[in-house]
């Protein structure tokens, strides 16, 4: 996981590194750096609701490369209150994506959130044809 620019090395990690990790928590960056990944995984997505208005659109621009990714089915259903998850096609990862009560600040309920996303998923779900 990582916050802002950590975030956006989350996403590169994502796309050049993804077997290396059993999931990824990007929160409060936008996924301007993900064109190019190509291997489906667990990714649970947290943006604040008070950053700027600019940066909207390019956050759900973000949400939808992210399902996309992840094989994406088109079902959605709440996975905590205030996040949505994906619901993932054959072969896909689950994405989880949220905004959260606040500007460019880490979240409240993040490590409380990751945790139990992480918890969900081991190193090895996923990426046995891409090693």
């Amino acid at each position: 996981t990582g916050f802002s620019n950590g975030a956006h090395m989350t996403f590169d990690l994502l796309r050049e590194r993804p077997c290396r990790f059993a999931a990824f928590a990007p929160v409060g960056a936008l996924a301007e750096t993900l064109s190019g990944a190509m291997i489906p995984r667990p990714v649970l997505y947290l943006f604040g609701r008070e950053e700027p208005r600019e940066y909207t659109q390019a956050w759900q621009q973000s949400v939808i490369a992210l399902a996309k990714l992840n094989g994406a089915a088109g079902e959605k259903r709440e996975w905590s209150p205030g996040l949505t998850e994906f619901v993932p096609g054959p072969g896909g990862r689950v994405t989880v994506y949220g905004l959260y009560n606040a500007g460019h600040v880490w979240p409240i309920r993040g490590n409380e959130w990751i945790a139990g996303f992480f918890q969900r998923f081991s190193l090895q779900d996923g990426c046995e044809a891409a090693r």
